[in-house]
């Protein structure tokens, strides 16, 4: 029970942002550009956040599945 309750108040204390390209077109494709233009993760907590994972997807073609390690962001700090 101790991990649940570890577990919420890591989830109350991590806050994501992330910019989108305003249009997206057969050449954003073709090209390979990234869609996101910033994507950011902040720890509002005062204890640092460890052994984070962060998984991407979406319901179509254009984003691809990515699943990012974050091993630790200090406390009051963003990755």
């Amino acid at each position: 029970m101790a991990t649940s309750k570890k577990t919420k108040q890591l989830a109350e204390t991590i806050e994501l942002e992330g910019e989108l390209l305003d249009t997206v077109s057969y050449a954003t494709y073709y090209c390979r550009m990234p869609l996101f233009t910033a994507f950011r993760l902040y720890n509002r907590g005062e204890s640092a956040a460890e052994s984070l994972t962060v998984s991407v997807n979406g319901s179509t073609q254009l984003i691809l599945p990515k699943v990012a390690e974050v091993q630790e962001i200090p406390p009051e700090s963003s990755v």
